[in-house]
């Protein structure tokens, strides 16, 4: 099982790096509760795919965890797994305990 604040800051870190490339100031607070996408958040649909494989990248190369978290089950969602930090925490999650989110 991964670790929840380890997660939320590989998250939170790439975040806020899209958001400084952007010219964005990156919200201050709990970084659970940062909106990230729709809304309120500051991404649009390519800084969001830009963030989703910077953490992906992050999880194999840092935590030796090969997710796909861009799939068809995320996309199909409701309410977007990817609309602030907690969610896209929470979703990175449930995927690693899955086993890693990848079609076999």
């Amino acid at each position: 099982m991964i670790d929840r604040a380890k997660t939320e800051h590989l998250i939170a870190s790439a975040a806020q790096s899209i958001y400084e490339e952007r010219g964005v100031q990156f919200p201050l607070g709990n970084p659970r509760d940062i909106q990230l996408y729709g809304r309120e958040g500051a991404l649009d649909s390519l800084a969001l795919v830009t963030l989703i494989a910077e953490v992906e990248q992050c999880l194999d190369d840092e935590l030796g965890l090969p997710l796909v978290l861009a799939d068809e089950r995320a996309m199909s969602r409701h309410r977007s797994p990817f609309r602030t930090i907690g969610s896209f925490v929470d979703y990175v999650l449930t995927l690693a305990d899955e086993g890693g989110g990848q079609d076999s």
